[in-house]
């Protein structure tokens, strides 16, 4: 009789284990934002613009915050009419994306340890030496278009708080919109 008792209640286990139930369906949760620390009322540079800001609102927010780079050097040609949106900022990065009224141009400028994209079949790299650097790499990404997009990534001498293996502070500058004049004009106007 035990052994009957046993037996049944294996079956009516393994009978419960072979059905499938269908997949639970869970509604999404609105999350609330938390309120804004103390902090963050005292210091608003901590956080990025979340919309356009003027170009010296830009400089001076990157300048406040970024102290684990030795020099800090920002373009001076942006004009401006442009407007800024400041992201991944902290003491040792940022991000600065400077767009032109009309929209059609636009500066990238950061301290990033970059990952440039695969070259097409009309993209050109040179290694221009940028500010003493040997490993500084200019990238066009087509050079039958004279408005092509440019990206020049290069360390600049000096400290930085990230280790990253090599000697200063990786920059990246990446426009879209402008022309090789422009473009170089833009590099050769950075300014501490």
């Amino acid at each position: 009789m035990v052994s009957f008792a046993l037996l049944a209640g294996i079956l009516v286990v393994a009978g419960f284990m072979a059905v499938q139930f269908p997949p639970r369906v869970v509604a999404p949760v609105a999350l609330s934002s938390p309120s804004p620390s103390p902090s963050a009322t005292v210091f608003p540079s901590a956080s990025p613009s979340p919309t356009p800001i003027t170009v010296a609102a830009a400089k001076a927010l990157i300048r406040a915050t970024v102290t684990g780079a030795n020099p800090l050097v920002l373009p001076s040609t942006i004009p401006a009419s442009w407007s800024a949106v400041v992201t991944n900022l902290s003491s040792s990065f940022f991000t600065v994306t400077y767009t032109s009224p009309d929209g059609t141009q636009e500066v990238d400028f950061a301290i990033e340890v970059p990952n440039l994209p695969l070259l097409g079949p009309h993209g050109s790299q040179v290694n221009p030496n940028f500010h003493g650097d040997k490993l500084s790499l200019y990238q066009v990404g087509d050079t039958t278009q004279p408005a092509s997009p440019r990206t020049l990534m290069w360390n600049e001498p000096g400290t930085w708080s990230e280790p990253n293996g090599l000697p200063g502070v990786p920059y990246l500058l990446g426009t879209t919109g402008l022309t090789e004049a422009e473009f170089w004009s833009t590099a050769n106007s950075l300014v501490k």
